[in-house]
């Protein structure tokens, strides 16, 4: 009886260091995991602090830029990209895009058919993969402009209101407001994830009408300006342009440089409106942070907004 209940007392012992050791691995493994998410949080929160001051120091290299020049070009510091900048125990990138040289999709609310007409050859002179559909531009067009417009009448040919978006699954409903982000146009009828993907570096979404900065535009979108396009004269400027950008719009109307078809309605060579890319990485943390800058006539720049990760 005596050895039973001895052995009974060994077990018992046993079980309990087992039960203690069981708590201190686990305790160990919390506190290893709180360290870790702690850690994170803290590198997190600097990476996020390094990429506002990312915005802050493009914001601020933008307003010297206007002291400097009154026309904005490629062959300009500002658009250099930061491919790889080491800061303390992290890394930081970062690029400044002027978004004037891109199609702004909410000129398509505009009763102007000059931008629906430049859309619409923009989205001929992308390349696509020759398994994708090619996009009907007239059926696209007015498919956006019913996303955009505030009645819910579809237009012809190819309009789209909420008729079509609620039978969709998940079911939605056209914004019938202007775009707030280029993102947004997936959600529009007879949108492909081909075509925006082929779109997205050339179209930009601003809150007001803005001419098209000849100087900053890709060539599709050069090529768009005009119905009977001069392919070899746009592909001389784009080459020559970062050395000899256009100083004014009489090198469009008076010397042709992109053509003597070409008019200069709704053309720049300065810019107001620009995105600023930034990433930061601090140790575990990472976070890319984009900046809406206006900056005006006079050289005051300003963030519009700005949006974490995502644009």
């Amino acid at each position: 009886m005596r050895q039973h209940q001895q052995g009974v007392a060994v077990l018992t012992a046993i079980f309990v260091m087992a039960l203690a050791s069981i708590a201190a691995a686990s305790l160990a493994y919390r506190q290893n995991i709180s360290f870790h998410r702690t850690e994170a949080l803290k590198h997190s929160e600097q990476a996020w602090w390094v990429a506002r001051g990312v915005a802050d120091w493009a914001t601020t290299l933008l307003e010297k830029d206007r002291e400097d020049n009154e026309i904005d070009h490629l062959g300009e510091f500002w658009a250099t990209p930061v491919d790889y900048l080491p800061v303390d125990n992290g890394v930081v990138t970062g690029r400044i895009v002027d978004l004037q040289g891109r199609f702004n999709l909410n000129h398509l609310a505009s009763a102007e058919v000059l931008y629906a007409d430049i859309f619409k050859r923009l989205l001929l002179n992308i390349s696509l993969d020759s398994s994708a559909p090619t996009p009907d531009p007239e059926q696209l067009v007015s498919a956006i402009q019913d996303w955009i417009d505030p009645d819910v009448e579809p237009r012809f040919p190819g309009g789209a209101e909420d008729g079509i978006y609620l039978s969709k699954s998940p079911a939605y409903r056209a914004a019938n407001r202007l775009f707030t982000s280029v993102t947004e146009l997936r959600l529009v009828e007879g949108m492909t994830p081909e075509l925006f993907r082929a779109l997205e570096p050339l179209i930009s979404v601003l809150p007001e009408e803005t001419p098209i900065n000849i100087n900053t535009a890709p060539p599709e979108l050069l090529l768009a300006l005009s119905s009977n396009p001069a392919p070899g004269e746009v592909a001389a400027f784009v080459e020559n342009r970062i050395d000899e950008p256009a100083e004014n719009l009489d090198a469009v109307t008076n010397d042709a440089i992109l053509g003597p078809a070409v008019d200069s309605q709704g053309l720049s060579v300065s810019t107001h409106y620009f995105l600023i890319q930034g990433e930061a990485t601090i140790g575990r943390g990472r976070v890319r942070l984009y900046s809406l800058v206006f900056r005006s006539a006079q050289g005051q720049a300003r963030v519009v907004y700005q949006s974490r990760d995502t644009l």
